[in-house]
């Protein structure tokens, strides 16, 4: 129970309860104009308390929650651009709610910082940039609604702004396309040129990048035809293997005609008196070609090939539109793509899945159409 008394001019609460560790504490709060304001307070602090709100913890800085929130459950356990990614909210925290305590975070406060971030002094950034940011504060936010800390949700329902913009999972060649490209990546290709062959890989198999330039001698089965995905190479830092994405290995099944030009180049490597320390298939002279050297090989094909100009990671997307397309389940390639589980391919690739339940619509009507003789 609440008890009430003025101070001067103005009017605090003082309430006591039990932590879970059965221990008493008092909760104060002075500076109310009345003693209805400081009641009108008093009663939510007692509300909470009596659902079980753990109203220590939502006293703390909101910042301290999320450096606590993102050491303990997300730095180390996916990549070092994960980790950067929500190392990055962490000042985005401290510039936009200094000094605000988990507890005092409200929906206006929210949606003006998103907001703000968007615009970014009149230069606006990608909408799917500022998604990604909302994506890596809210969900710690969940978190401390799912524990007992508080009580609302300040990013319900919230609006992200941004420039409108095709999303890198949209940016992909369709089947055509990539007949296209594959045939000016083949063309006059020299087992010196490694790039083309990394590329080739990654549009049959869906490989990240990185995942391809860390593939060694070991990792194919020519006899089989597969690749063991089992690492990725960290190209921004260490320079070193690093695990893959969501820390899974997988197998993945190759066609014969991938393999056969794989394995042309796979033997010229393996030739070589001068191997690479590490055993990597793509190392040339001991270095596996950079990201920007793979793009920029990438881009003169699709130049020559007369199609958009694309990343490689547009080769990934490539891969599971193309699979998609042709009816390949959306279950196996989550498994084949390394996805951590099937919600992230749907929501991945929800652009192709939209073409694909057009079309179902109309063969489901032609099917009952069908059926009259």
């Amino acid at each position: 129970m609440a008890s009430f008394r003025k101070r001067g001019k103005t009017w605090q609460y003082r309430i006591n309860y039990y932590d879970e560790n059965g221990k008493r504490n008092p909760i104060e709060k002075g500076g109310f104009r009345t003693k209805a304001e400081a009641k009108v307070e008093a009663d939510r602090i007692e509300y909470e308390l009596g659902i079980g709100v753990n109203v220590n913890k939502a006293e703390q800085l909101f910042v301290d929650y999320y450096k606590h929130w993102i050491h303990t459950y997300k730095i180390g356990f996916y990549s070092k651009d994960t980790d950067n990614y929500y190392l990055n909210a962490v000042g985005l925290i401290e510039k936009y709610f200094p000094g605000k305590k988990l507890k005092e975070i409200k929906k206006d406060d929210y949606q003006k910082f998103l907001n703000e971030y968007a615009e970014n002094d009149g230069d606006m950034r990608a909408k799917e940039t500022v998604r990604k940011t909302h994506t890596k504060i809210s969900a710690a936010i969940r978190d401390a609604i799912a524990n007992g800390y508080i009580v609302h949700d300040p990013t319900y329902k919230i609006k992200i702004r941004g420039k409108e913009g095709a999303k890198d999972s949209e940016k992909y060649l369709d089947e055509e396309e990539s007949i296209l490209l594959l045939n000016e990546l083949l063309n006059g290709i020299k087992t010196t040129y490694a790039s083309r062959y990394m590329l080739i890989l990654q549009l049959a198999t869906g490989m990240r990048i990185s995942e391809v330039m860390a593939l060694q001698f070991k990792d194919f089965n020519f006899l089989h035809n597969y690749v063991d995905i089992n690492k990725s190479w960290d190209y921004k830092e260490t320079l070193d293997f690093v695990p893959t994405k969501n820390r899974e290995t997988r197998v993945v099944t190759v066609d014969k005609k991938t393999m056969s030009i794989m394995k042309e180049f796979y033997d010229f490597q393996l030739s070589k008196k001068i191997a690479d320390s590490k055993q990597r298939v793509f190392a040339v002279d001991g270095e596996v070609p950079g990201v920007p050297a793979i793009n920029k090989a990438l881009r003169r094909a699709c130049k020559r090939a007369g199609v958009e100009e694309v990343t490689s990671h547009a080769m990934r997307h490539t891969h599971a539109s193309i699979l998609l397309l042709n009816g390949v389940s959306l279950a196996y390639i989550s498994k084949r793509l390394g996805h951590k589980d099937i919600t992230i391919t749907a929501n991945t690739y929800s652009h192709v899945l939209k073409e694909l339940e057009a079309r179902s619509e109309k063969e489901s009507a032609d099917v009952f159409y069908n059926i009259y003789r």
